[in-house]
Order: C-alpha cells, then structure tokens, then sequence
C-alpha cells in the first residue's frame, strides 16, 4: 500500500511539475511574440512567434513557412530581444540585464525603433548595453536619453602584458 501511495505520489507531482512547465511555456511564448512584433519593422511579413516543449522559438511567415532561417540577422536580432524581455520578466527575478552590441547588425531605421521601444519593454529593468559608435548613433543617443542614467567610454591601452580597458566616465 506504501509503494502505490508513493507511485500515486509521485505521478501525480509530474503531472503538475508538466502541467507548470507548461504554463510557464506558454506565458514566455505569448510574452515573445508580443515582444517580437512590437519591435518587428516588417509587420505583414509575419504572422506568428511559436515556442515548443523544447523552448526552440519559430517565427512564421504569412504563407506558413517556418521564417526562422530566412530572418535577416536584424530580425533575428530583435528576437533574442524579445525571447530574452519574455524571459527576463516571466522568470520573477530582478536581475541586471546586460547586452552586449544590441543594434549592431541593424539599419538606421529599426535600429532607432528598438532604441525607441527598448526602454518600455524592459521597464523597471537596470539595463546595460555595451555599443560601439556606429550602434550609438545621435537619433539613438536621442531616443534613449531620458533613460540613460550614466554613459562611460571603454577605451583600450595595449600594454606589455595584453590590453588595458580604461573606463571614463562622458
């Protein structure tokens, strides 16, 4: 009677431990494609974001298709951003975030969008973001501005024993 109580038990806490995995699933893909299409510049291009059981994430054309491998690296880049903002706010923690050269293989045009849209879906977040000058360009300087706490230069010194980062407060 023991044995079938803890074999009772113990499918009965898989059925909720799956049932859970799910849920979280679901509520990081809704999360993502809401994300994802707040950011995207191509807004008929696209009809979904989907996450399976594995959190392997899939955008689909109009057609149907599975886009995921024709995105331009622009796209794709929006959505890490937007599985990584699911992620980050579905997760419960409050963690820094940093994100290392988030515009650089983007054009003029989305790269001011997500500048402009970065800040809000990343709200109450304390966000870092390592860019170059051609990512920090004047209309994305602008478009952060009023959230942008300090700025700092990295510069790079070559020394005897390797490079040297210096960081000089702007």
């Amino acid at each position: 009677e023991k044995l079938n109580f803890c074999d009772k038990s113990l499918n009965a806490a898989r059925r909720v431990k799956d049932e859970i995995m799910a849920d979280v699933r679901e509520e990081v893909e809704d999360r993502t494609r809401k994300e994802f299409f707040d950011l995207i510049w191509k807004e008929e291009t696209y009809k979904d974001v989907t996450i399976d059981d594995n959190y392997n994430v899939s955008v689909m054309h109009q057609s149907g298709r599975h886009a995921r491998g024709t995105l331009s690296a622009g796209e794709r880049q929006v959505l890490a951003l937007a599985f990584m903002a699911a992620l980050n706010s579905v997760s419960g923690f409050d963690v820094p975030i940093i994100i290392d050269t988030p515009l650089a293989r983007l054009s003029s045009e989305p790269k001011k969008n997500i500048a402009m849209n970065l800040p809000n879906y990343l709200k109450g977040k304390q966000v870092t973001l390592l860019v170059t000058e051609e990512e920090y360009t004047r209309e994305v300087r602008e478009r952060l501005a009023n959230r942008v706490g300090r700025e700092h230069l990295i510069s790079f010194e070559e020394t005897g024993m390797g490079n040297l980062a210096k960081v000089v407060p702007l």
